[in-house]
Formats: structure tokens, C-alpha cells, sequence
């Protein structure tokens, strides 16, 4: 789709964005939650246009991987222990609910309008918390998600056009999750005490 030759990006921190937009600074934004709904809440007459999940990746240097091998295997499988964690309760979703907004609050000083339950919901609406940090399948083919992102960013010269597709697939490595997944006892990964902190 071609992008509208009128359209005026705006470049800002993304506490601002809500102000901005109620000020009639902007006239839209994008952002990630709970920036979102805690706009929603607190200014009347905004509305969401559009909603979708959100892929974050771990990355590691290849020189790190290749030179400790176990160590990057402990670093997933924490992962996956914290994962599995949050799904065994709604009330570890809370916690880590009550933890991401506290530390958000101490990283910016915008005022977050959601309660931890809330900020739960918003999780759960969005889809949940994924049963293992396995990237979907769909996404990894040529034209799925990444695929179509991949050729966003080259056709806005954010990276170079010579990269290719499968230069990208090599960067990726999905054998270490699932050789953890498949060793539960040796990685411990039903085994978690993440106590009382922050309560």
C-alpha cells in the first residue's frame, strides 16, 4: 500500500503520545499496552482502531553462544520456567502484572491507569501468555509475519535491500527450546519460587 504523501510522522516518546493525541497535537498513535488502554480509560472519545499481538525475541551473540553453550540453555529454560509459572494461576499472572507496572512506573514517570488485574485482562485479551517461546510456524514462512516485515522494513530503506529472506531464517534458532522442552526434569522447568517480592 502506498503511504499517504500528507500523512506527518511525528517522532516522541511514547508517554507522551497520550497527552498529545488529547491535546489534538496528533492525531493517532501507536503503541503497546497497557499505554493503550490506559489511554482509553483516561480520555473520553479516544478509540482503538486496531489491536494485534506482539512478537519480542531473545537474542544472543553468536561468539557467546558458540563459546557457552549451557549457559544460553539455562537463560531458555528460565524463560520457559517463568512461563509456565504464569500460566499455572491467574494469580501469578496478577503478580507479574503488579511487577511490569511497577517497573514501568520507576522507568517513566507517566501515571499508569490500570490496576494489576486489569493489566491482566488486557494480557488474556491479547491472547495469553503462549505455552513456550516457540516461534509459530505461520510466521516463519516465506510471506508470513516476519517474511512481511522483513520486506516493510527494506521497502522503507530502514535496512538494506540485499538482505535476503534466507540470510534472516539462519539467524534463528529453534532446536534449543524444543531440546529443552524435551528434558523437563533436567531443566527444571516445573520448579519455580518466585516468593513474595514486590508485594
Amino acid at each position: 500500500m502506498a503511504a499517504d504523501s500528507s500523512l506527518l510522522l511525528v517522532p516522541m516518546d511514547v508517554t507522551e503520545m497520550p497527552e498529545a493525541l488529547h491535546k489534538g497535537i496528533i492525531d493517532a498513535f501507536a503503541a503497546w499496552e497497557p499505554m493503550a488502554s490506559t489511554t482509553l480509560m483516561r480520555y473520553q472519545g479516544t478509540v482503538a482502531i486496531h489491536r494485534s499481538r506482539h512478537l519480542g525475541f531473545m537474542y544472543f551473540r553468536k561468539d557467546f553462544a558458540d563459546a557457552h553453550p549451557e549457559a544460553l540453555r539455562q537463560i531458555v529454560a528460565a524463560e520457559i520456567r517463568a512461563i509456565r509459572w504464569l500460566r499455572a494461576d491467574r494469580s501469578h499472572l496478577d503478580r507479574s502484572s503488579m511487577w511490569a507496572i511497577g517497573g514501568g512506573k520507576e522507568l517513566s514517570a507517566y501515571k499508569w491507569d490500570v490496576s494489576p488485574e486489569q493489566f491482566s485482562d488486557i494480557i488474556i485479551d491479547l491472547g495469553g501468555v503462549s505455552v513456550a517461546p516457540i516461534i509459530p510456524k505461520g510466521d516463519m514462512r516465506r510471506d508470513g509475519l516476519l517474511h512481511r516485515e522483513l520486506e516493510f522494513l527494506k521497502a522503507s530503506r530502514q535496512i538494506p535491500e540485499s538482505v535476503t529472506w534466507e540470510r534472516v531464517l539462519k539467524m534463528f534458532d529453534q532446536l534449543i527450546t524444543r531440546e529443552i522442552l524435551a528434558h523437563p526434569a533436567e531443566y527444571l522447568l516445573d520448579t519455580s519460587d518466585y516468593g513474595t517480592t514486590g508485594q
